[in-house]
């Protein structure tokens, strides 16, 4: 009986007139939590967890607001019994987002004194590409270098790509050869939450490699919900690429697996390319994290074999309101088999590295971080065996206790056994006023030399043959960096930054002939010698027309030269540019995205003496992306559309696909 009049009484008064609904996302997902106000009066509700609100008020002709964390205001006209189908679409410049990479410590973004570039999850679903060099390939003053070994070397403001520190979830990744740098081609982008950019020296924090800066891939959660997707894509040169994940959550357990395969033709036959990763992770009561990945890939190229195991146990306690301290251990092994079976190169390397830290918030706002990281490598070869280990005691002050000001000061020192003693400190201010941000940083950063440039003593078959010989005496490379950034929001529609830097790196590494034989070869060895400099201004602008259309434009100007010969460093182009549209919009239940990008690259050398030089080319690329509400979303991407044909290292591939098919549930 009761049941029958509370049914009776709620359609008595939703005939009084009232308004329902559900709020989605760009993909088709539910939101939780979003505020949904009567624009005209206090009147108003929030989305529950399935994404459905309800408001039981005559509402005829009045305008609904519906705001959210991270998402662009929303308004509606509505009437009375409607059943409205919001789809909220991310605001991705303007996300107050938590960043981790410039402090080692959770920090609002707007606080953060150094500029640091976010590409969110949400940007990285809306494209069809598999690996994480594709997505960073169009970013400002950022170059994604490909040379048959390595799939995706990262280099930033015309540095050479060894000199930028590549992470994953803050430790250091190994991978690639034909350079000490990172191939960042092997991380799937399937298993990542974001990517956040820092330039200029960061190595008063993250020690060795930092120089041009730190590029931190940051991978996803557990949800709080079961999850389970897969996705399958297919293009051109025979690629294929497979994905599939699961994560579930139970009390205070929590564990995610994921596995992603990719496989191509190539452009050529070199090209051919077969690789498999493996991801897992397991929280407990969101203080114990436990994560392993395994990579494996094989290639055409000098029929090159890669193994990559990572491991790392870490713990995160907050030991009151104020202070919290946490620690890691990790573990990586790193194998590379290359060569025909009479000239067959083996490395296989590991290295564990171990941390604690302690954070203290004092006073209001500002905070100051203090810890000590332990590294053991060990390396072994048909060339070279050794180790070397290193310990490094940091600190950083965050300070933001004056009006409209914002310090940072950090320092680092890295003892080594072998080379010795260093100090890297950093300083970083910003100034607020209004709408506009004025950032500024200069700070020092270095390069180890490796072992192999210590101790290794080999024959190279090429060329008749030569010698080459270690060199104990080897000192680290040394820079200094200056960074000067100004950022402004114009009423939520257009965010530009406007940004110059400077770097200067000397005891530059290279391989010279010593000017003795041995065993009647020449005898080549590492000395320290060279100085380069980079500097250069970057513009981006990007501009919300509405709710429907974007418009994103970047340009950087750059000159890379090394100082003694004056040469212009390699795949440094001096003009690089980008433009692009995108326009998202939903017809009944089915949300839609497409955009269209232009890049522009001028001449640029691709040898250190400067006689191969490489004309300037442009390329167009076109995605488009559409959710169903059967949780089946299609991506697809067509890279050099009009099939123009241009040349960095060698000619470089005609125009390219890739769709794909992702189902969530």
């Amino acid at each position: 009986m009761f049941r029958q009049i509370a049914i009776i009484v709620f359609f008595a008064l939703d005939l009084m007139g009232s308004v329902k609904g559900y709020v989605k996302d760009e993909n088709n997902c539910p939101l939780e939590g979003i505020n949904i106000m009567v624009k005209s009066s206090s009147i108003g509700t929030a989305s529950d967890k399935d994404g459905f609100f309800y408001i039981m008020e005559n509402l005829k002709s009045e305008t609904l607001v519906f705001t959210g964390v991270g998402f662009k205001t929303y308004e509606v006209k509505c009437s009375n019994d409607e059943n409205l189908k919001i789809i909220m679409h991310f605001d991705d410049i303007w996300l107050d987002e938590v960043v981790f990479t410039a402090s080692r410590s959770e920090i609002f973004l707007k606080d953060i004194p150094k500029r640091v570039d976010v590409i969110p999850r949400e940007i990285i679903k809306q494209n069809a590409k598999h690996d994480i060099a594709e997505i960073l390939d169009s970013s400002p003053s950022i170059e994604i270098i490909k040379n048959g070994y390595n799939r995706g070397n990262v280099s930033l403001m015309g540095l050479p790509s060894e000199y930028t520190l590549v992470l994953v979830d803050g430790e250091k990744i190994k991978g690639g050869t034909g350079t000490q740098a990172t191939d960042i081609g092997q991380i799937p982008s399937e298993i990542v939450e974001r990517i956040e950019i820092v330039k200029g020296p960061a190595s008063s924090l993250y020690g060795s490699d930092a120089l041009a800066g730190v590029v931190n891939i940051i991978t996803r959660k557990n949800k709080k919900n079961p999850e389970l997707s897969f996705s399958y894509g297919i293009g051109s040169e025979y690629t294929n690429t497979f994905n599939a994940s699961t994560g579930y959550t139970y009390s205070d357990y929590s564990a995610m697996f994921t596995y992603s395969k990719y496989y191509t033709e190539g452009y050529e036959a070199p090209d051919k390319y077969d690789s498999d990763y493996y991801f897992s992770k397991f929280s407990l009561f969101e203080k114990i994290e436990f994560s392993n990945s395994f990579f494996n890939s094989d290639r055409n190229l000098e029929n090159m074999k890669e193994r990559i195991v990572t491991s790392k146990l870490s713990y995160t306690d907050d030991i009151n309101t104020n202070d919290q301290i946490n620690g890691s251990l990790y573990y990586t092994n790193y194998n590379r088999k290359l060569g025909s079976s009479r000239n067959i190169r083996e490395a296989d390397e590991y290295s564990i590295k171990s941390n604690l830290q302690f954070v203290d918030n004092f006073w209001l706002c500002s905070q100051y971080i203090i810890g000590l990281d332990y590294y053991f490598n060990n390396y072994d070869t048909n060339i070279i065996t050794g180790d070397e280990q290193m310990i490094s005691p940091y600190l950083q002050i965050d300070y933001k206790e004056i009006k409209d000001w914002s310090f940072s000061i950090g320092s680092r020192v890295d003892i080594h056994e072998k080379w010795g003693t260093i100090f890297t400190p950093n300083l970083s201010m910003m100034y607020t006023y209004d709408d506009l941000k004025i950032r500024s940083s200069i700070g020092k950063g270095f390069k180890a030399p490796t072992l192999s440039e210590l101790k290794t003593f080999w024959f190279h078959p090429n060329g008749g043959g030569f010698w080459i010989k270690g060199n104990s005496n080897l000192e680290p490379e040394k820079s200094i960096g200056f960074n000067l950034d100004l950022e402004h929001v114009y009423e939520n529609s257009l965010k530009t930054n406007i940004s110059f830097f400077y770097n200067d790196i000397d005891n530059m590494i290279i391989t010279d002939v010593s000017g003795g034989e041995f065993d009647g070869k020449d005898l080549y060895t590492y000395y320290n010698k060279d100085e380069i400099r980079s500097y250069g201004a970057e513009f981006s602008s990007k501009v919300y027309l509405n709710s429907l259309i974007n418009l994103d434009f970047n340009y950087t100007y750059l000159k890379a030269y090394d100082t003694i010969t004056e040469n212009i460093l390699v795949t440094s182009p001096k003009h690089k540019a980008s433009a692009g549209i995108s326009y998202s919009n939903s017809i009944s239940d089915f949300d839609y995205k497409f955009g269209m990008k232009s890049k522009i690259v001028s001449s640029q050398y691709t040898d250190s003496e400067n006689l191969i030089k490489v004309d300037a080319y442009n390329i167009e690329e076109f995605s488009f992306s559409l959710s169903t509400p059967w949780k089946l979303k299609l991506n697809l991407n067509i890279d050099n559309i009009f099939n123009r044909e241009y040349y960095i290292y060698d000619k470089m591939p005609e125009r390219t696909f890739l769709a794909k098919f992702t189902y969530e549930y």
